[in-house]
């Protein structure tokens, strides 16, 4: 009996790279970060991403992810018309995936939110919707850092308008 032969897996981060650079799923079978595409806007994703690596991508398995999902609707038919068939999205995006996992998921470091909490981490994210007990209040003090200054590598997860930490700011 012949095997099918599984096609590879990629994990796309729909968002925008000041986003994907404090936080960001990871590969669940490598653990390497999800792609980024690069973007500073949205609106580039098509142009800027899905010409570039449609052809690359069309006999592989696609799973993308965004905040709440709606980026993830509109970029899967984006990839789809390039020829890319095989693709899913996170249904509710990286929003209800934290609420239900926190830090004990695949997602690591900050959400980027758009409101004036304006990041929030996994763990913060599930105690908005869950009971937290003590271990969990406890891994909070943990938490994972996945940004980095482009000047020092410092570890740093602060929206501000630059990726420079602030001792390279100033």
């Amino acid at each position: 009996e012949k095997r099918k032969k599984k096609k590879e897996l990629v994990l796309i981060d729909i968002r925008n790279t000041f986003e994907h650079a404090i936080g960001h799923f990871l590969h669940p079978t490598n653990n390497a970060p999800a792609i980024n595409p690069n973007t500073t806007t949205f609106s580039s994703f098509d142009s800027k991403f899905c010409a570039r690596n449609a052809s690359s991508l069309a006999n592989k398995t696609v799973l993308m992810y965004c905040t709440g999902g709606i980026r993830c609707e509109k970029a899967s038919v984006m990839l789809k018309r390039r020829g890319v068939r095989d693709v899913y999205q996170l249904s509710g995006g990286i929003h209800e995936y934290v609420q239900q996992f926190g830090d004990g998921g695949f997602f690591k470091g900050k959400n980027f939110v758009f409101d004036q909490r304006v990041a929030l981490s996994p763990s913060a994210s599930a105690t908005a919707t869950q009971h937290i007990n003590k271990d969990e209040e406890e891994s909070k003090t943990k938490k994972t850092i996945v940004g980095k200054c482009i000047e020092c590598s410092t570890p740093y997860d602060t929206i501000s308008g630059s990726i420079l930490c602030t001792v390279c700011r100033d």
